[in-house]
């Protein structure tokens, strides 16, 4: 058996966009920013705009593996695939890591339910 901890980041982040999607999108005249739309015009950018500013982080989703960069960034930065991207974020993750430990009655109520579970803190050799 093998598990892909680059594929676990990979599928983490997927699961994040899909449910920053299912809160859904407002599709009315104060979200759109009509108005804003007209006064900028065809060609605008709105990426100075302080509505941008204040909105974007609530509206949108700001990946850590799926890359927006424009090829020539990214070409620059090392071309790196999601997969390496992941793998990067992955060795944070264990870098940081500090070990985690339920609450003694949430250990009791796991144990009760799952006999014989394997305690987490042995070390395999």
């Amino acid at each position: 058996m093998a598990f892909d901890y680059a594929k676990a980041v990979i599928d983490n982040e997927i699961a994040l966009m899909l449910k920053k999607l299912k809160t859904g999108i407002v599709y009315d005249e104060k979200e759109l920013c009509i108005d804003l739309v007209r006064e900028v015009g065809p060609g605008g950018s709105f990426m100075n705009l302080d509505h941008t500013l204040k909105n974007m982080k609530k509206v949108g989703f700001l990946p850590k593996i799926a890359t927006r960069e424009m090829r020539k960034r990214w070409v620059e930065e090392g071309k790196l695939e999601a997969a390496d991207r992941a793998m990067r974020e992955v060795q944070k993750i264990f870098k940081n890591y500090k070990g985690m430990q339920f609450p003694d009655e949430v250990e009791r109520k796991i144990r009760e339910r799952f006999p014989g579970l394997v305690p987490g803190n042995v070390q395999w050799e």
